[in-house]
């Protein structure tokens, strides 16, 4: 914008103030909407790294009970005797 010129009299120095006025309001305007978006996006990003961080603890919680446990397994063993008489027995090992 030009700079204001004492021929263009006290009307048109008016003028300018009010465009600057407007100007530096809409300015003032988008960095609060600026500061807005950034506050969301920062609340965003910490609830995101919250969660990364109890899924991982969760995940280290279950791997470390597994490491702890013995591993089981059923076993069923059917031996057949005299001819068709069947004797099963189950153990778990």
């Amino acid at each position: 914008m030009a700079e204001p010129t004492t021929s263009g009299g006290p009307k048109e120095c008016h003028k300018y103030v009010q465009r600057v006025v407007h100007r530096t309001a809409e300015q003032i305007k988008l960095v609060e909407e600026l500061k807005m978006t950034k506050e969301k996006i920062k609340e965003a990003e910490e609830e995101w790294q919250n969660s990364l961080h109890s899924w991982k603890s969760k995940r280290r919680q279950s791997k470390n009970s597994e490491e702890g446990k013995p591993i089981t397994t059923k076993v069923t063993i059917c031996l057949r005797l005299n001819g068709s008489k069947y004797v099963c027995t189950t153990m778990v090992m």
